[in-house]
């Protein structure tokens, strides 16, 4: 069994609920014995679809724009130079479908640094008035 509740504030939200919640978790535990109850994490998002249009209307097209590379290669570009790691010799480059909200923006704020400091292209925040960079997406991107 789960256990899910929210935080808001810094205050769990419908403490009665998450008791109840609390209660048939333990109420479903048979015979004596040592429980160790595990820490729940937080729960995590993918990449939402907003933070995808920006990436590949705003970051690459710009990008790709300035540089005459296409979008898919300007994401490869930005893949390699910001999520590749090694293994076991070998190297990976991690996908950016497999980030989360938070690993996703950190990830578009290291691109639009390297933009801004290695090829001299702004690249506007998101919540900035982007309606003069929002470009036609063909293909999802």
């Amino acid at each position: 069994m789960n256990l899910r509740f929210d935080i808001k504030s810094g205050q769990i939200v419908d403490k009665a609920a998450l008791w109840k919640s609390v209660k048939s978790c333990f109420a479903n535990l048979s015979g004596d014995g040592r429980y160790i109850w595990k820490m729940p994490e937080k729960e995590r998002h993918i990449r939402s679809i907003q933070q995808n249009k920006y990436y590949w209307s705003v970051v690459c097209k710009l990008i790709s724009d300035h540089t005459g590379y296409t979008r898919d290669e300007i994401h490869q570009i930005l893949a390699e130079q910001f999520l590749s790691y090694e293994k076991d010799g070998r190297s990976f480059v991690q996908s950016t479908t497999k980030l989360k909200t938070t690993e996703f923006e950190a990830y578009m704020e290291d691109c639009r640094r390297w933009a801004s400091v290695e090829l001299q292209v702004y690249i506007p925040l998101p919540n900035e008035d982007n309606s003069n960079y929002f470009y036609e997406m063909k293909d999802g991107k």
